[in-house]
């Protein structure tokens, strides 16, 4: 993994919105795929992620892309130490 490449974190529905193979914004999952970006997940984020995408695809679709996201080396997983109290 590139220690140069710009970390970023994705609000769900971006990053729903990038994964599909016909989507405008593909471009931006290729540059995680081909680590000029490392996507910075908590395991908040994975659960909220993995949810959506159950309701808007399948329960299968939704766990493998989990999946992937759990093992890909440019996707690093974080803690939260602080949050805000609203």
């Amino acid at each position: 993994m590139s220690t140069t490449a710009p970390k970023i974190v994705l609000d769900t529905n971006v990053f729903i919105s990038i994964i599909g193979k016909a989507s405008l914004n593909r471009w931006l999952f290729d540059r995680i795929l081909e680590g000029s970006f490392v996507l910075c997940v908590s395991n908040e984020i994975m659960v909220e992620y993995e949810e959506v995408l159950s309701r808007k695809t399948t329960v299968e679709i939704a766990h493998n892309i989990s999946q992937f996201l759990a093992t890909f080396p440019f996707v690093e997983r974080t803690e939260i130490f602080y949050k805000w109290k609203m």
